[in-house]
């Protein structure tokens, strides 16, 4: 396995950082985009409320389900990057 790789990970599972993707749809106006990303997130917050759990377990639930519904709309993950604390 990628050493860099098992660092990142370690340090997104001690919360020192975070995962961030980068998406876009083929074809689509950047006007187009904004407005599947803002309704994926709205859907994933609402969603998200069901049930009680930690802070950290929401927000992944909520990246998840954005991603979700994201590639449900077209959009394709183009980067993905780790990006740590300061």
């Amino acid at each position: 396995m990628n050493p860099k790789l098992v660092v990142a990970i370690a340090l997104l599972l001690m919360g020192c950082g975070t995962m961030v993707s980068t998406w876009e749809k083929p074809g689509a106006s950047e006007e187009e985009e904004r407005a599947i990303l803002k309704k994926c997130e709205y859907e994933a917050e609402a969603h998200s409320e069901e049930g009680v759990m930690k802070d950290n377990m929401r927000h992944e639930r909520v990246k998840k389900l954005r991603d979700m519904c994201l590639e449900a709309n077209g959009m394709v993950r183009i980067k993905q990057e780790f990006i740590r604390a300061q």
